[in-house]
This record gives C-alpha cells, sequence and structure tokens, in this order.
C-alpha cells in the first residue's frame, strides 16, 4: 500500500526535526543551537522504531545493489513494453555486415532468451551483435592484441611492456605507468607480453634503439635505484652489495647482446640511456615532456643547435598520451621544430609557447636539416593535429606550415639528409599530406563550428605547397573527402545565401522569383562549394561513392538533380559508406534526405516514402526523424523572427507555408514524440549516444527522461549508477564507478544536464522539502531531512508539464556523479554552473529565502564549483564563463537595491565556511566590502586564462604597454579569440561594479586585438548586433545612464554601512574605482579609441544608449 503511493514515504520530512525559518537563522550569531534537530521526548523511548528503520534502510541498500530490481524497473516503462528484441533481426541482413552462419546463430539465441539490458548480451540491431560487446578494447588497431599468443609486438611496444613490468609494477603497489596507458585511464594500449613472446621478438627482430633501451632498463637501470628514493644506511649494506652486483651483471648481459657496437653506429652512448629511462620513468607526461626538454637545453650548447641527444621516439611516444593544454603547448614547439628541420627553440620559445605564441622563428631554406624520414613526420602531424583538436584548434595552422617546410626541405637533396627527393618519399608524401587532409576535416572537441575556418586555413597551407612542388603531388579520393568534409561545415557564402533565399516555400525547392531583379541574377549561388569540390574530383578521374552521393544531398542536389536544402553539419568518415550498393535504396540517402529539410510535413514525407519503397527499417532513419520531431518543438517556443539564419544553418525546423499551395501532401500526420518512440522501440531501435543525449536533454517531464532511460541500451549497471541516491558518497562501488566512467561524456553531460533542469525547488514537493534543502552546497550540512538511500524512480510520478517533479536532491546527485567521473570534459560542469546561478526558489515560496539571499548563496556556490573545476584541472569553459558574469551582474544589482539582504546572506554563508560546508572560501574575504573586488579579480583572471592563457605579460587586465614600448614586438596569438557575446557579458560585469578602469583597460585590448574579433564577429549570425550592444553597453556605463536614480542608493548604501564596515579585516581595501564615477580623461579616451576605429566606431548614439536602457533596466526592476 505504501510503495503505491504517488509521493514516497521515504522522500518527506522527518516530523522529529523542527524546520526554522530562514529569516530567523539569518539574524541568529554564529553559536545558534537552532540550526541542530530538536529530539522530542517520543522520539527517545522509540530505539526500538529507529532501529527498525535503520535495518529496513539496510535492506533497501541490498535491493537497489539487485540487478533483478534494476530489470524488473526497466520493464514498467510504458515505452519498454513497446520494446520488440526480434524486430531488427528478423529483416534481412546484408551479407556485407554479418556472416549467414553467425546471424542464424544470433537470431536463435535472441528468440530463445528472455529481455535483458545487460552489456553483455547487447542489443541485435541490424542482424549483428554490438561491436563494444566483442572487443573490449576502444578501437583497437590490431584485434589479435587481446591473444598473448598471437601478438607480434612492434618496437615500441616492447619498450612500453619492459616499462610497465620493471619501472611501475602495479602489484608491487605503484600506479601504473602513464606510457602504458592509452588516451583514457581506463584503455589500455595493449595486453602484457607472455615470455614466449619477448623471446621470439629478440629472436626475429633487428636491433632498435627502443629494444637497447628496453633490455637496458631491465638489466641495468631497475637496480639503480634513482627513482625509488636513496639507499639505506650502514646497517643495510649486503643490500647495497647485491645492488652492486646485479649492476654489474646486467652490465654484462647488456655488452653480450651487441648493444654497444649499435650505440656507437648511431653516435650514442649507455650515458644516453640511462638519460632516456630518467625521461620515460617520469611519474606524469607532463614531468617527462619538461626532463626531455631540459636535456636538450643542456646538449644543445655542447652539439649544436641540430643535434637532438632524445631520439625521436620518445616524443612520439608521449604525443601517444592524453595531455592537457600546459603539456601539449610545452611540446608543440620541439616538435615542430623537429618536423621542419629548424634549429631547437631556444628556452623563451617554450615560455612564449605557454603564453600563446606558437610560431617558429623563419630560417632560410639552405640551413633546414630534416632528421626524421617522411612516414615519421606524417605520424608527428597526424598526433599533433589529434591534440590540437582536442585542446588548441588554432594550432593546426603551425602544423601544417611545419608540414609544408617539411616538403620544401625534401626538394633539396643533401648528403645528410634522411629524406632524399627518392620516389619512395615522393609517394609516402602524397599519402601522407592526404591524409593530413582527411585529418584536418576532423571536428574539434569544443566548438567543432567555430573551428572550421581554422581547419580550412590549414588545408590551404597543405594545397599550396602540394601545388608548388616539382613535380605537383596530386590529390587523392581521401584528400578530396576531406577538402569536401570542411566546406559543408562552413557557413554559407554571399552567393548561397542569396540563392536559399530565392528557393520557393513548396517542395522540392526550386527558385522562385520574388522581385523582378532576381530574373537578372545568375546562379553563382547553385554549387556550393562542396558540390564545386566534387565536381572537382570528379574531373580529376575519381568516381563517386556512395559517401559523395550522400553528401551532395547536404549540399544542395538530390540524386535526381532535384534541389535541396544545403544543410551545415559535420560529415561522417568515409569508411562508414565504403560499400557499393545502390544509391536510391541505401539508408545513408534517405537519412540525408531527411536531414536536408525545411520542416516537420517535409521530413515526414521522406520518412514516408522511404517506408512506402517496402525498404528494412534502419535505426539512422528513425534517428534522423526523431531529432526533427524534437526540433520542432524548439523552433515553436524559440522562433526569433528578427534572426538571419536560413534554413539549414541551425539545428531548429521551420514553420511550415503559410500558403496552402505550398504545403506538401502526406496520408498520414506526424506522430508524436511518444508515439513515434514506440513505433522505433517496436523495431528493435533502442535509444542510444548521441541521440539518448539529445533525448534526454529535451525530456518534457522528469518522468520522461527516465523513460527515456529505461528503454535505452545502457546495461543495468550504468542504469544503476545513475539513478541510485545513495545515503553516503562512500557507499560507492568499485564497479558503480566504473560504469559512470564507461559512460561517453556526450551523454553524460546530458544526463548531468537533465538532472539540473529539474533541481528547483518547485511544484508538488516544495510543501514536503525544507528550502534550505535547495542549496546543497552551503546549507546541505544544515538538511533538516533524514536522506535515505533510494532512487530518481522514487521521485517520478506523471509526464504531466515540466513542473511536476522538481527536487533540489537532483542537483546534490549530480555533483557526487561529477566527483565519480575521471573526464576532463568542462560540458557537464557547465550544466551545474549554470543550474547553481539560476534561482532555485519559485516566487511563490520567497517569503522564506528572498530573491537577493538566493542571489548570494547561488555566486558563492558557483565560487565553489569552480575550485572543484580547479582542483581536477577542469578548464572553465566560455559558456560557464557568461553563467558566471551574469551571476555577478545580477549580485551587484542586488547589493545595490537591497544591501541589508546582501549583508545577512553574507552572515550565514561566513557561518557556513567555518562549519567547513565551503571547503575553498577564505573568511578574510566575506565581507560587504569584499564582495565586489574578489568577484572581478575571479572574472578577470578567468578571462586571462580563457584567452591569454594566464600569462602575466599578456594579461588583459595586466600593466599596460603603450604602443611605442610595444611596437617592436610582435604580438602573441591568442589562446582563444573571444565571441562579442562574451565581451558583452564581461562589459556588464565590470560596468554593474563600477570598475571603470577595468572597462577602460579592456577597451583597449579590444581595440588592440579588434581584426581578429571583427573575423571572429562575421561567423556568427548576431555577431554584428552584439559586436554593437557590447559599445553601446561602455558608454552607458561610463555614463552612468543605467543606473538613473541609482547614484543616490549608493550614497544611502555607504552610509547604511559606514566607513569602516567598507574596510577588510586585514587592513586593505577594495579596488580605488569602486563606486566612483569615471573622471572625464577616461571617458575621453574610450571616444578617442572608439572614434578611431573602423570596428567598433562610431560612437553610440543617444537612442542607442536610449533603446538598451529600458531593455536592461526591466531585469534592474525584477530584481
Amino acid at each position: 500500500m505504501f510503495r503505491g503511493r504517488p509521493w514516497p514515504k521515504e522522500c518527506f520530512l522527518n516530523s522529529l526535526f523542527r524546520q526554522p525559518n530562514v529569516t530567523t537563522l539569518l539574524n541568529f550569531p554564529t553559536n545558534n543551537s537552532l540550526l541542530l534537530p530538536l529530539i522530542s521526548s517520543r522520539s527517545i523511548s522509540c530505539r526500538s522504531k529507529r532501529l527498525g528503520s535503520k535495518l529496513r534502510e539496510r535492506d533497501d541498500e541490498k535491493q537497489f545493489s539487485d540487478a533483478g530490481f534494476w530489470h524488473d524497473l526497466r520493464l514498467r516503462s510504458d515505452l519498454n513494453q513497446a520494446y520488440s528484441p526480434t524486430g531488427a533481426n528478423l529483416q534481412e541482413p546484408q551479407l556485407s555486415e554479418i556472416s549467414p552462419d553467425s546471424a542464424n546463430s544470433e537470431l536463435e539465441s535472441t528468440l530463445s532468451t528472455s529481455l535483458s539490458f545487460s552489456r553483455k548480451a547487447g542489443d541485435r540491431q541490424r542482424g549483428r551483435i554490438r561491436g563494444r560487446a566483442i572487443n573490449q578494447r576502444r578501437n583497437p588497431r590490431r584485434f589479435w592484441k587481446l591473444d598473448p599468443w598471437k601478438f607480434k609486438p612492434t618496437k615500441t611496444e616492447y619498450l612500453l611492456d619492459t616499462l610497465h613490468k620493471f619501472v611501475h609494477n602495479p602489484s608491487n603497489g605503484s600506479s601504473r605507468q602513464w606510457t602504458l596507458a592509452a588516451r583514457k585511464p581506463d584503455d589500455p594500449l595493449m595486453t602484457p607480453l607472455i615470455k614466449p613472446r619477448r623471446s621470439t621478438y629478440k629472436s626475429t627482430q633487428r636491433i632498435s634503439l627502443q629494444e637497447a633501451l628496453a633490455d637496458y632498463i631491465y638489466d641495468v637501470d631497475r637496480h639503480l635505484n634513482q627513482e625509488n628514493g636513496p639507499r639505506k644506511s650502514d646497517s643495510s649494506a649486503p643490500e647495497n652489495i647485491s645492488t652492486e652486483s646485479a649492476v654489474d651483471v646486467g652490465l654484462r648481459n647488456f655488452s653480450r647482446r651487441g648493444f654497444y657496437n649499435y650505440l656507437h653506429r648511431r653516435f650514442y652512448s649507455t650515458a644516453d640511456l640511462t638519460t632516456w629511462a630518467w625521461v620515460l620513468k617520469s611519474p606524469t607526461p607532463y614531468r617527462a615532456i619538461l626532463r626531455l626538454l631540459a636535456v636538450e637545453n643542456q646538449d644543445r650548447t655542447r652539439n649544436g643547435i641540430f643535434f637532438r641527444s632524445v631520439p625521436p621516439f620518445i616524443p612520439l611516444l608521449l604525443l601517444r598520451q592524453s595531455l592537457d593544454s600546459r603539456a601539449f603547448r610545452l611540446l608543440l614547439p620541439y616538435c615542430l621544430s623537429l618536423i621542419s628541420g629548424q634549429p631547437l627553440p631556444p628556452p623563451e620559445a617554450y615560455e612564449k609557447a605557454t603564453a600563446g605564441d606558437i610560431s617558429l622563428e623563419d630560417a632560410p631554406l639552405e640551413s633546414l636539416r630534416p632528421l626524421i624520414p617522411p612516414n615519421m613526420c606524417i605520424t608527428f602531424a597526424i598526433r599533433l593535429l589529434h591534440h590540437a583538436r582536442q585542446l588548441l584548434p588554432q594550432a593546426q595552422v603551425p602544423i601544417a606550415r611545419a608540414l609544408t617546410t617539411y616538403l620544401e626541405a625534401v626538394k633539396s637533396e643533401g648528403q645528410n639528409s634522411v629524406s632524399k627527393p627518392t620516389l619512395r618519399n615522393l609517394r609516402l608524401m602524397i599519402q601522407g599530406l592526404n591524409t593530413v587532409l582527411r585529418s584536418l576535416s576532423l571536428p574539434c572537441r569544443l566548438r567543432p563550428f567555430a573551428s572550421i575556418p581554422i581547419q580550412q586555413e590549414a588545408q590551404f597551407e597543405i594545397l599550396k605547397a602540394m601545388a608548388k612542388n616539382q613535380p605537383v603531388l596530386p590529390v587523392t579520393r581521401r584528400g578530396y573527402q576531406g577538402i569536401i568534409a570542411v566546406q559543408l561545415a562552413h557557413n554559407k557564402t554571399q552567393a548561397e545565401r542569396q540563392w536559399a533565399e530565392l528557393k520557393a516555400p513548396s517542395w522540392p525547392p526550386w527558385k522562385q522569383e520574388k522581385l523582378g531583379i532576381d530574373a537578372q541574377r545568375g546562379f553563382e549561388g547553385m554549387r556550393s562549394r562542396a558540390l564545386r569540390v566534387m565536381h572537382q574530383m570528379h574531373k580529376a578521374g575519381y568516381n563517386h561513392s556512395l559517401w559523395e552521393h550522400v553528401y551532395r544531398i547536404y549540399a544542395g542536389w538530390d540524386t535526381d538533380q532535384s534541389p535541396t536544402i544545403q544543410v551545415r553539419t559535420l560529415a561522417r568518415q568515409p569508411w562508414f559508406l565504403r560499400k557499393p550498393v545502390e544509391k536510391v535504396t541505401h539508408h545513408a540517402v534517405w537519412e540525408a534526405r531527411i536531414r536536408a529539410t525545411r520542416t516537420v510535413h517535409e521530413a515526414w514525407a521522406c520518412f514516408l516514402s522511404y517506408q512506402d519503397l517496402g525498404l528494412p527499417p534502419r535505426a539512422k532513419i528513425y534517428v534522423a526523424m526523431a531529432e526533427k520531431l524534437i526540433y520542432s518543438g524548439i523552433c515553436t517556443n524559440n522562433l526569433d523572427q528578427a534572426s538571419h539564419a536560413l534554413p539549414g544553418d541551425r539545428l531548429e525546423v521551420f514553420p511550415e507555408p503559410s500558403s496552402a499551395r505550398d504545403l506538401i501532401y502526406v496520408h498520414t500526420q506526424p506522430l508524436k514524440m511518444d508515439e513515434f518512440l514506440k513505433q522505433m522501440l517496436s523495431h528493435g531501435f533502442r535509444p542510444r549516444g548521441r541521440f539518448l543525449a539529445l533525448l534526454l536533454r529535451n525530456a518534457p517531464s522528469f518522468a520522461s527522461g527516465l523513460d527515456y532511460l529505461s528503454c535505452s541500451d545502457l546495461s543495468d549497471e550504468q542504469l544503476k549508477a545513475l539513478c541510485t541516491l545513495w545515503r553516503q558518497e562512500s557507499t560507492h562501488s568499485h564497479d558503480a564507478v566504473r560504469a559512470v566512467n564507461e559512460i561517453p561524456d556526450s551523454l553524460f553531460s546530458a544526463f548531468i544536464a537533465f538532472l539540473c533542469k529539474f533541481s528547483s525547488l518547485d511544484g508538488k514537493w516544495a510543501r514536503h522539502v525544507h528550502h534550505l534543502d535547495a542549496f546543497p552546497i552551503i546549507l546541505g550540512h544544515w538538511s533538516m531531512a533524514p536522506f535515505k538511500t533510494k532512487t530518481l524512480f522514487s521521485y517520478a510520478t506523471g509526464k504531466g508539464g515540466n513542473d511536476g517533479d522538481r527536487h533540489p536532491d537532483f542537483l546534490k546527485h549530480a555533483i557526487r556523479l561529477l566527483m565519480m567521473r575521471r573526464s576532463q570534459s568542462p560540458q557537464p560542469w557547465d550544466c551545474v554552473l549554470t543550474a547553481v546561478s539560476k534561482n532555485r526558489i519559485s516566487r511563490f515560496l520567497q517569503h522564506q529565502i528572498g530573491l537577493h539571499t538566493q542571489i548570494v548563496l547561488s555566486w558563492y556556490e558557483s565560487l565553489e564549483v569552480l575550485d572543484l573545476m580547479n582542483d581536477r584541472k577542469i578548464e572553465t569553459s566560455t559558456q560557464g564563463f557568461r553563467t558566471l558574469c551574469n551571476l555577478f551582474s545580477k549580485l551587484m544589482v542586488a547589493q545595490r537595491q537591497h544591501p541589508e539582504a546582501v549583508q545577512r546572506a553574507l552572515h550565514l554563508v561566513a557561518r557556513a565556511a567555518q562549519s567547513g560546508a565551503l571547503v575553498h572560501a577564505d573568511l578574510r574575504y566575506l565581507h560587504f566590502a569584499h564582495v565586489a573586488p574578489r568577484g572581478l579579480e575571479t572574472l578577470k583572471g578567468l578571462f586571462d586564462q580563457i584567452v591569454v592563457s594566464g600569462s602575466r605579460s599578456s594579461s588583459v587586465f595586466g600593466p599596460w604597454r603603450t604602443a611605442s614600448e610595444g611596437a617592436s614586438e610582435s604580438l602573441p596569438d591568442l589562446l582563444y579569440v573571444p565571441a562579442p557575446v562574451d565581451l558583452h557579458a564581461l562589459v556588464r560585469s565590470l560596468g554593474s561594479a563600477d570598475d571603470f578602469d577595468g572597462l577602460l583597460r579592456l577597451l583597449r585590448w579590444m581595440s588592440r586585438y579588434e581584426l581578429a574579433i571583427q573575423e571572429i564577429s562575421d561567423r556568427y549570425m548576431n555577431g554584428a548586433r552584439m559586436k554593437r550592444l557590447t559599445v553601446v553597453a561602455i558608454r552607458v556605463f561610463l555614463e552612468g545612464d543605467l543606473r538613473g536614480e541609482s547614484w543616490e542608493s549608493l550614497g544611502r548604501m555607504r552610509s547604511a554601512h559606514g566607513q569602516s564596515e567598507i574596510g577588510s579585516s586585514d587592513g586593505t581595501s577594495p579596488e580605488p574605482n569602486a563606486g566612483m564615477l569615471p573622471d572625464n580623461q577616461v571617458l575621453g579616451e574610450a571616444y578617442d579609441i572608439v572614434t578611431a576605429s573602423d570596428v567598433w566606431g562610431p560612437w553610440p548614439s543617444d537612442e542607442e544608449v536610449e533603446d538598451y536602457c529600458q531593455v536592461h533596466r526591466k531585469e534592474h526592476r525584477v530584481l
């Protein structure tokens, strides 16, 4: 009976605890005893009941740990009941995808077994088992690496195995050696070698530097005891004697294998082997890079600027690992000099690389001395490009230029060169450069579309070098496909936009002349740039494969020569569509047709046409149609009539034509989302990957999101780890941590966003939850509710409405999941920052905690989240920076309008810090006068970290040098060029805190880099508008027009708190410009900077200022 309640008993407050009013708590001193739970006399005599409740808690925890519990729970989902496990298998499998024997065995096993959500069983889709169930390694280069008897190691893998076994052996209590780990902690590169495999390698392979180093580590270096601390005292003399004898024996064994002669021929010695082992035995890759650079810099003065005392396979091994931004920027100049054949960079070059300058000095072509062969050069470029896509997209252009320098050096034949222009080397360069062209088309980790112009510039550098070479190096199919992929993701040109505007609202969208002048316009934009590259590829002699036919539809023209909608998309890799299948019936063609539409009815007509042809159902077809249904709701709610976006520029679906004659006819209307998902599940296709992430981000209710998870392809272990709210963090098992870390970053970020979306205190739970629980970071330790182990399903009561199932426990659970995960992605943390910055208590309940108090608590909780990110070395993204800027602006308005409420909230924050709830808070600065200075310091530091990588010499708000002082120096490249929306958020933060000096410094910096900002602004549809709003905001805050009567309120605020309160406890004072009117000199300099610039000028007019103030004064009145 109790389990059937719509509101579970476990989520209610215990009546034994008093719920004091928050406004009362704010006025009590620090030693207030009312913050502790009050135990009634009746509770003293009820020890047996409490003992029984503890036993029931233990039973619940055992129940939640049972796999059958989660299996039964998932089966209760309405969507899951529509799933047919044999729906996909009953379709005729393609012979190219699976053999007949395996298909028959799979079909029989599927029909004979019950529904299972285990990762080992997997979903049978398209007649095959998921590849992850067969192979536990992520994308291995050779599948027989898993078999220790069939594994044939390379030279580097032989060295890796030696390091793993004899340097950092986990069985000895030390952590896994970083050289054996791939780019993810739980992704080992290889299976440890057994003794017969090592013996076979030594007897069949030629001697190499890797083998010499591996045997030296085994025979000699591991006995030197250099990394395990100093040797023992005299009491352990026999041990020292045995260690020295082991070293002597190891040297004799090492000398018998002929390594001394081999090293002498390569101009090396055993001292070099000791140095290389010292580098590879570093505890982290960053420490290894520092040691490598120290060795090279020491030998630079001894052996000349071109000498490399460290062989190239060691930096290649470093590039094989997972690097952070600091380590990559340190290693990048060294690798670029190695590729281009230029001299070793001086030590100052690495400091500039950390600050943002990653270019090398130009050297004459005659002085270039490439020291690596072409195949190793291409390997360097591929691995550098991978890290650049993950960490620093701007580095792709210098990498491409270094590669072109190597190509120029190959043409100049020399006696000491290892890369002579032989036929074999030219063939390797042709294959390698086309591979680089394809690698330059892969999407970057963050802001992939914003990095497309950088990748295009890098591709142009490669193409120009190939065209200038004698003989001309041809572009192969792989290179053409890389160029096409970049052009597909690029913005439309002006001619392409004009062609898109002339398309008729009917289908197919042929050209429609709307004005008389349209008849005189040519067809310049009829063929997009991607389509022209395809035409050039066909002229070069390459027939179009299925990949070209599919992306021709995205480029604007169907296979039957009818027009479609030119869609900006990230192309799939060609090997996904390399099979010679009929282009009309392949499901990828119909998937592209569904995506290359404008409205839901156009996409639904393509979907029905695919079904009418009698073709087998495919998961990709359903996913494409489902995305149209999801984005149609976004279009209805967030359609911006003033937007300049055209169909294909964004994911949102456009509305149906207003005229009935332009409507496309469909014999059935589009289904609702739940009905469509049931149809998809009935064919055996479960939501997975990015589609599941899209469903979670756009879930209309909390119950709907849980239904999506129940019918997904997640295993029971992963669902249990995500949906179980444990009573304490220590109860997290190793299996739960492993399951959370196995989830892809995109899906995990979507789940965190889903939790944060419903984490406010509103709806039906508001009367059952104390308002202190809405702020778990600051006030969580004062929670009045006993927290028990439960599941997220106990909070879901229905699918109606967005405000039905909201609870602050979801935010607490999201933070705990982030603490369990080892990913470095900032996206889930951005979701938490966004949730923390919002008002979490509805306006009907603000008599308990006022809006201004909520803003103060949200600000300090955001700072705590920011410190947690810094502890895990997770860089703040631009979205997180804008969130903090907007919250700080609200904080300044609240401080100005209601200083008493802010003062009471600060007192509560200080008490939370004293109790240990805020680990990173400094009690010295939790005063009214330090709110603005400390907040500005945080925001300025974040802006420097994002834009200029934290270098003091290039700091935006640091010491300013005049133009004459810095004229002789080249400006460093920016780590990230901020978009106008980022600048506008920062201007509002500085202006709301009356930091006029900061506004002036920012304006100087904006004028200094105005061309780079203008280039970024042109890539956004609203770039020009936001850029203009930034300048208008600068004038508004410098002149004080936005505040109006707030100058008088500022005086009341100062008189209320007095001069003594404004000073700090440690004698320091806030910034001198805080709360003061700007003088005429500041305003005059700002006027001169704006009017002298073609990018930022002219000076904003009075009408622009008035319009800006009318919009933003409404926000202040809301507060």
